[in-house]
């Protein structure tokens, strides 16, 4: 039986990949299994995580790697995964990602999958686009020294308030200027 190695958290790209490849497999008359790979020390360890000119790697940091970002990974891997390959990480990573964000993508749709993450580990990885989140007025932005094209949205921590519907808003905003963000970035670079 072959084993074959799906790399990536699972988005929309990594399935559609894994449908395929099986299909294929199955045509040449071989059984197959599927692994997902989503422990991004395993994922680095292949030096592979995108097809180059067909997905986008890009990394959205903040601080505690709880809320924003997370969203941010998550609606982008789910609305534009054929095109971009998202990926959160924090400076300070809270431990855990912080329930109502899970709640408020949810509530559109969207499975989260995913941990809180160190910026460290991605350190090496050629990002295409590294896009900080941090509030601007009300704390200190991360630094990014790895590779990629760097640009700054600034979106309010809605964990200070732990109101869900300050995680809706937040959800809701990182959406909208992420997204239309992204497909002016598609446009500029055709």
């Amino acid at each position: 039986m072959l084993t074959i190695k799906i790399l990536g958290p699972g988005c929309a790209n990594c399935q559609k990949v894994e449908i395929v490849t099986l299909k294929a497999v199955n045509e040449m008359g071989m059984e197959a299994e599927m692994m997902k790979v989503t422990d991004y020390a395993e994922i680095m360890e292949y030096s592979i995580l995108s097809t180059p000119g067909l997905v986008v790697k890009v990394l959205f940091l903040c601080t505690g790697n709880s809320c924003r970002s997370q969203m941010a990974e998550a609606i982008v891997n789910a609305r534009l995964g054929d095109r971009y390959q998202a990926f959160s990480a924090g400076t300070r990573p809270a431990g855990d990602v912080h329930p109502k964000a899970v709640q408020a993508l949810a509530e559109i749709g969207i499975e989260h999958q995913g941990r809180s993450k160190l910026a460290d580990e991605f350190r090496d990885i050629p990002f295409d686009l590294v896009v900080t989140m941090c509030d601007s007025a009300a704390e200190d932005c991360p630094l990014w020294l790895g590779k990629g094209k760097r640009v700054h949205h600034s979106f309010p921590d809605p964990a200070q308030s732990n109101d869900i519907d300050e995680f809706r808003a937040v959800r809701d905003a990182i959406e909208r200027k992420i997204i239309e963000f992204l497909q002016l970035h598609d446009s500029s670079s055709k």
